[in-house]
Parts: C-alpha cells; sequence; structure tokens
C-alpha cells in the first residue's frame, strides 16, 4: 500500500523504502526510524489505514526487535511518559498493595494478594506480577457484552466478570505450545465474532508467582520481553501507537495505567469513577 498522502521529502520516501528491505544494521535502522517518525504517525492514524497496511508498509515491527521501534514512536507522540511509567511504577507499587488490602473483595483474588503480603521476601518480578493480575479486582469491570448462543441463537447480555477482565489483560498459560494454542483458539473465536484479537499480554508459568516468561502478542507477532513490567509497557504504546481500542473487557484496567502511571488523557478515555478513585486514593 502506498501512503494515503503525499510525501514532499523525497528523502523520505527513500529512507521508508529502506525501510523496507533493511534490518541491519540495527544503529541505522534505529535511526532512519526517527527520521520517518513523523510520516509514519500520518500513515497510522489515517482512517483508511488497516493493521496490515501498517505490518506490510513497516515490517520491521514484526522483527523480535520491533518494541524498540515501538517505543521510538510512541515517545515521538508523548515525549517522557514512557520514564514517567518506570518512576511511577517504583513509587506506587507499594501503594497500589495497601490499597489493594481494602478494594480487593473476592476470595480467589484476595488469597492471591496474601501470597505477596504475607510473605515480604517474594521476588520482585514475581509481586510485579501478581499486582497487575489483581488490577481488575481492584477496578472492577462494569462493561456488559452481547452473546449469541451457537444453538438457539438467542441473543443475550453479559457482564463482564473479574475472570473475564484478567483474562483480555493478561493470559496465563503453563507452557509455550499453550500459549500458542490458546492465541489460535482465540482468533478464530474472534474471526466468527467479527472482530479482531488486540494486543495482549501473556505470560508462562504453573502460576503468577511463577511465572518467568513474558510475551505481547499482537496480529501474529510475538515480543518476547524480560518482565511483565516491560510487557505491560509495550501493550499500552502498540495500543497508542497503532490508534486501537483497549478491549471492552479490560477497558478499566489499561485507562488506569494510562492514566495514573504514564499521565496521558485522551478525549476518547472511557469515563470511570472507579479509576478516577483508585487515582486519588493513590495520592493521598
Amino acid at each position: 500500500m502506498s501512503l494515503p498522502f503525499e510525501v514532499e521529502d523525497q528523502n523520505l520516501v527513500h529512507i521508508k523504502r529502506w525501510l523496507q528491505y533493511n534490518v541491519e544494521p540495527l544503529e541505522e535502522v534505529l535511526m532512519k526510524w526517527q527520521e520517518t517518525a513523523l510520516i509514519r504517525r500520518q500513515f497510522l492514524i489515517h482512517p483508511d489505514t488497516q493493521i496490515n497496511n501498517i505490518l506490510e508498509d513497516w515490517p520491521l515491527y514484526k522483527q523480535s526487535f520491533g518494541h524498540t521501534l515501538i517505543n521510538i514512536d510512541f515517545e515521538s507522540i508523548y515525549p517522557g511518559a514512557g520514564d514517567l511509567f518506570y518512576k511511577k511504577w517504583s513509587q506506587l507499587a507499594p501503594k497500589i498493595i495497601t490499597l489493594m488490602t481494602t478494594k480487593v473483595k473476592d476470595g480467589n483474588s484476595k488469597e492471591l494478594l496474601k501470597q505477596i503480603t504475607e510473605n515480604p521476601d517474594t521476588e520482585l518480578d514475581s509481586r510485579n506480577v501478581v499486582i497487575f493480575a489483581l488490577l481488575s479486582s481492584m477496578i472492577i469491570p462494569t462493561s456488559k457484552s452481547v452473546e449469541i448462543d451457537k444453538v438457539t441463537k438467542i441473543k443475550r447480555i453479559t457482564k463482564t466478570s473479574i475472570a473475564d477482565a484478567r483474562k483480555s489483560f493478561m493470559r496465563l498459560v503453563s507452557t509455550t505450545n499453550d500459549l500458542y494454542v490458546q492465541i489460535q483458539s482465540e482468533i478464530e473465536n474472534c474471526y466468527s465474532m467479527k472482530t479482531t484479537l488486540q494486543p495482549l499480554i501473556c505470560i508462562i508459568g504453573d502460576d503468577y508467582l511463577t511465572a518467568k516468561q513474558f510475551f505481547v502478542y499482537y496480529f501474529n507477532t510475538y515480543y518476547k520481553l524480560p518482565n511483565i513490567v516491560k510487557a505491560v509497557d509495550v501493550c499500552l504504546k502498540i495500543f497508542h501507537v497503532f490508534n486501537l481500542k483497549y478491549p471492552m473487557e479490560s477497558e478499566l484496567v489499561w485507562t488506569f495505567i494510562q492514566k495514573c502511571l504514564y499521565g496521558i488523557d485522551t478525549e476518547n478515555d472511557v469515563k470511570s469513577s472507579s479509576v478516577l478513585s483508585a487515582i486519588s486514593d493513590l495520592k493521598d
């Protein structure tokens, strides 16, 4: 697909073409990627642009280092917000745990929370996984969806559960093979519902405390990342760089992360008193 607008600077057109056919040297790739940030942004937000167009025109997103390119693009949209996320997370993670001790009500989530509040020696990465997993228990989902019974074809309205919200935000599987199987199943389910599987954090382990591998999946691409904090960072940036909506089920959790940890407000943000209340509580 050619760019859906005229680029006057032919040098940028040549650089874009170079980026379509080269994956190294990495230093040159990153420099040229930075130089083309503006025309790429215009392309990404154009109403005619589809995700398959994006990955055809900018195939480097599919490389293992693609999350570094996502980071460059995000920085050009929200300068400094990425750095703010890591700073804020370090400051607020202990406060979030404290807030969860009063906000989390369902039994399974309370048991999971106990595993980190009663074991101060829990590894930092494991604590972080549990905190992110429990955000949907602290900020209860309020969305509803319409489901169609496959046999009777009768429509019914279903309220999003905490488990649904968590699953659309972070998928826990026991093996890499299970991950691929579940993702393929989700893709087929979305196809039948005429929707698209949104970017998703995937973690591999027997449970949240023992998870040791972290991925972000989007549109047949997997980024392997060193920890859950980095995975959350990359996933949120994909939503914003590609101009995508958060999944309805985990919309409140993503909005909380966006507003509280990145300091980003947009005109399309969902209005939620529970999100604003949690942010306010963490400021006290």
